[in-house]
């Protein structure tokens, strides 16, 4: 994601699948605030379909595509 748009797929909390189209690249002046502190099991990334910042938890990964 740090390279360029990427897609994939998590588990969201409620136990469906979430195909999602993210990136973290060129985005940091999409930043505001300070966020939440990195606790190492939640990946943060933009969601370039929703315009907007999303998260989910690394063991509920899926697969990217």
């Amino acid at each position: 994601m740090r390279v360029g748009i990427v897609k994939f797929a998590y588990e969201k909390a409620d136990g469906t699948l979430r195909r999602a189209i993210g990136t973290l690249k060129e985005v940091a002046t999409l930043v505001k605030g300070t966020g939440r502190p990195d606790d190492g099991r939640t990946v943060r990334y933009y969601d370039v379909e929703a315009d907007g910042w999303r998260s989910f938890k690394v063991e509920n990964f899926v697969t990217a595509y």
